[in-house]
Order: C-alpha cells, then sequence, then structure tokens
C-alpha cells in the first residue's frame, strides 16, 4: 500500500514537471498582451561653462501629432530631473512564463524632450523609443549652454 502511494505521487510530480517543461518550451502555444507602462528616465542637466548642475530645469516632451508625450516627475535627487514616459508593452506569455516584451511602435519613433530653464538656452535631446527602456535607472547629462542676452 505505502508502495502503491509513492508511485501516485511520484506520477503526478512527473506529470507535473513535464508540464511546467512542456509550457517553457513553448509546446502550448503562446498569447500576446499588451500592457501600458511608464518608464522613468533621469537626466543631470549641467552648466556647460562650469559643469555645475542646473537646478529648476522642466521638460517638454513632443512627437510628430502628440504634444504631450511624457510627464515631468518629482526627482530622487539634487540636481536631476525625472521624465515619466507612457508607453505600450507587447508581452508574450505562456501559462506561467512570460517570455519575451517589447515596446510597440508608434506613429513617430522619434521622442523629443526639451529642458526649459530661463537662464540657458533650451536644450532638445531625441530618443528613439526603442531605446527608452535600456535607459530606465541610468543618468544621462544634458549640457545647457547659457542664453545669450540679446
Amino acid at each position: 500500500m505505502k508502495r502503491k502511494l509513492i508511485y501516485i505521487v511520484t506520477g503526478f510530480l512527473m506529470v507535473f514537471i513535464l508540464i511546467i517543461i512542456a509550457d517553457y518550451l513553448q509546446l502550448f502555444g503562446i498569447s500576446q498582451v499588451s500592457e501600458f507602462d511608464i518608464i522613468d528616465l533621469n537626466f543631470k542637466p549641467v552648466d556647460e561653462d562650469t559643469g555645475a548642475p542646473v537646478t529648476d530645469v522642466h521638460i517638454r516632451c513632443f512627437q510628430k501629432s502628440n504634444n504631450n508625450a511624457c510627464s515631468e516627475k518629482e526627482s530622487p535627487g539634487y540636481g536631476l530631473v525625472t521624465v515619466a514616459v507612457p508607453v505600450t508593452r507587447i508581452i508574450n506569455r505562456s501559462m506561467f512564463f512570460e517570455h519575451d516584451s517589447r515596446i510597440e511602435e508608434t506613429a513617430d519613433p522619434k521622442l523629443h524632450i526639451m529642458f526649459i530653464h530661463n537662464d540657458y538656452n533650451n536644450p532638445v535631446k531625441t530618443l528613439n523609443i526603442n531605446e527608452i527602456p535600456s535607459k530606465e535607472g541610468s543618468i544621462s547629462k544634458i549640457i545647457m549652454p547659457r542664453a545669450v542676452l540679446r
């Protein structure tokens, strides 16, 4: 009786393990799911001449036919500007696993971020939508040239 119980439990475990392996190998198929996500990008504006951090910098984002492509977020540190970029992720999933994801293409693949400050010219940083996830968590330096009085 004890041996029969061990065989039954072992059989169930083997079937369960085979189902997990088959799902990992995508033998049961995959489904594509679309999810809304926000990616935070950090920028450090610095003065062109001195290299000192520039504070009170605001942003404006735009794309073709999208004048509000992102928003400014409270920054995590002194002299940083955090930009929240909304994206749609296409995720390939099986029953138990998430296999890969990609950013859904937009009408214009270029995202333009303008850095605005009264004492400086407004430099524009252009990013490709597909490279945004790789920049999440890192800090990019933005050179702020002083405005020339006219």
